[in-house]
């Protein structure tokens, strides 16, 4: 899905159908029903995991986005959750529609606070006024917002509180965080952030109406965005024209699901869901295949076999009982060799092959890669170690045999381009780009907003901060990436999509479970 200007988004609602959710009738729901419910669904099954225990703070402005958050949070009401209600102007601002929903809460008992010109109902209500960890709407603003006009100084404010809450809330913001401009797109858009930082809302989620807005599409955007999740509004985009889109295909939920069920036919069987192989770890990191074989086993694969070194095979065998560990090595070996994985090659045929997790970096492990590249494999993965060592001559990989992914870093990728890290970061979608060039492979950039290049460039837009502790979700996201291939061995370009998203998703899912605490490889395997 791509981004789209906020003038097409305005005709996209004009044309735009109303919709029943349950299909029955075209005319059972406007698109604020859908919109308000797709929020309360997401906020209630997702960030707070039904946990009717999470306090839940309302700020709403007089648009279409106040309208969302008010009436979102009014049916979160209605399910247990205890919900205050903030308002950005005095009612009688608000237009017809809004002033006769809040007269309804008011005729309930329900309590809204109004602020008055100067914001002063936000300053009044501190922190120690709610319970910890609350999930704060953020309605304030819209896509229509002007970045060149003055902001009232009630709104001001109300961004402000709203901010003062970045690490002790979750902060989801309505379709696009308030102060944002939707349709800001500039190289120099980081520059212009900085300055506006203040008047900007910082949200850790955004939940977007229909599809992503363009300035999604920079990745200085994620400071303010956060993670973002595309409500489905059952727009028609087939007839977009590309100038009225974005450059960028944003990865959705939406896109993967069919490609995300393991299970899907009552004749299914594990040879029907492929055998990955994974050739992986060293006595210093037996974790890095432990972590990768939980991935492919995670990610749906039939069967996974994992082949290390001796030293490993016990610490590995340990984490799943279904998992299949053989030694690739005589006994005492404690580095790879190429002798291993060339008598390994019969019994690839027919496997995707997950490589590099923890087999360090050396010559050795470079010839390994070159044989796994003529293997008669249904697909190959290649991650960490297996590309640090073919860093000095990565064109090599234009010599696959079979379909190809790779999966680096920043850092590998700067090895593999001969370039520097910053000089990666500085341009994410060039530097993807010219990998898929180099190698002629499936390149999934890891980072701050991951890319997929394959025949079209595409982006995550889900994922946290809180992933990046500790090492091992490479490894992950490599089995998990094996896993998707082989269940899906003719769509490589969108099983790498697929596999890039449930692994961010889960990374997402746990943080939300657990706001303050970090998100550990491990535990995320078991959440794909």
């Amino acid at each position: 899905m791509k981004a789209l200007h906020t003038s097409t988004i305005y005709q996209l609602d004009k044309i735009t159908p109303a919709w029943d959710r349950d299909g029955e009738t075209p005319e059972g729901l406007s698109l604020m029903n859908a919109a308000v419910i797709g929020i309360a669904d997401f906020v209630a099954n997702k960030i707070s995991a039904k946990d009717t225990g999470r306090h839940i703070i309302s700020c709403f402005g007089a648009g279409n986005n106040g309208f969302d958050a008010l009436w979102s949070a009014w049916i979160l009401s209605q399910s247990g959750y205890n919900v205050d209600f903030f308002a950005v102007a005095e009612m009688d601002k608000y237009p017809k529609a809004m002033q006769d929903f809040l007269n309804y809460l008011d005729a309930k008992g329900i309590s809204v606070y109004y602020a008055d010109e100067d914001g002063d109902c936000w300053n009044a209500r501190r922190h120690t006024a709610f319970p910890k960890d609350p999930i704060i709407l953020d309605g304030v603003l819209g896509i229509g917002f002007n970045p060149n006009r003055q902001l009232p100084s009630g709104i001001a404010k109300a961004i402000e509180w709203i901010n003062s809450w970045q690490g002790q809330a979750q902060i989801v913001a309505i379709d696009i965080p308030s102060g944002l401009s939707a349709n800001a797109i500039d190289k120099d858009f980081s520059e212009i952030a900085k300055i506006n930082a203040a008047n900007i809302v910082h949200a850790s989620v955004t939940i977007t109406m229909g599809c992503p807005k363009l300035v999604m599409q920079e990745p200085a955007s994620a400071e303010f965005c956060g993670s973002v999740y595309v409500v489905d509004l059952g727009y028609s985009l087939s007839d977009i024209n590309d100038n009225e889109q974005g450059s960028i295909d944003f990865v959705t939920e939406a896109f993967v699901q069919p490609y995300s069920m393991a299970v899907q036919a009552w004749n299914v069987h594990k040879g029907s869901l492929g055998h990955v192989a994974v050739i992986a770890g060293s006595d210093r990191y037996s974790g890095a295949a432990s972590l990768a074989s939980i991935g492919a086993l995670r990610g749906g694969a039939g069967l996974c076999t994992c082949y290390t070194l001796p030293c490993c095979v016990g610490r590995v065998g340990a984490i799943a009982p279904e998992l299949i560990v053989q030694s690739a090595a005589p006994e005492g070996a404690r580095e790879w060799s190429p002798e291993y994985v060339k008598a390994l090659l019969p019994s690839l045929v027919g496997k995707v092959v997950v490589c590099g997790p923890g087999m360090g970096n050396t010559p050795a492990v470079a010839e390994c890669v070159k044989l796994l590249l003529s293997a008669e494999c249904k697909g190959l993965v290649l991650d960490a170690d297996a590309l640090n060592a073919i860093a000095t001559e990565p064109s090599i990989l234009r010599g696959a045999r079979c379909p190809l992914v790779i999966t680096p870093h920043p850092g590998e990728a700067a090895r593999l381009l001969g370039t520097t890290v910053p000089d990666v970061e500085s341009d994410r979608a060039s530097a993807a780009m010219r990998l898929r060039e180099l190698t002629g492979a499936i390149v999934i950039l890891k980072g701050a907003r991951t890319l997929i290049c394959g025949d079209e460039l595409h982006m995550l837009t889900n994922g946290n901060p809180a992933m990046a502790a500790g090492g091992g979700m490479g490894d992950v996201l490599a089995g998990v990436c094996g896993a998707y291939l082989a269940r899906t061995p003719d769509a490589v370009e969108i099983a790498a999509c697929a596999a890039a998203w449930a692994h961010a998703y889960a990374g997402d899912l746990l943080h939300w479970q657990r706001p303050h605490a970090l998100v550990r490889a491990s535990e995320l395997a078991n959440l794909i």
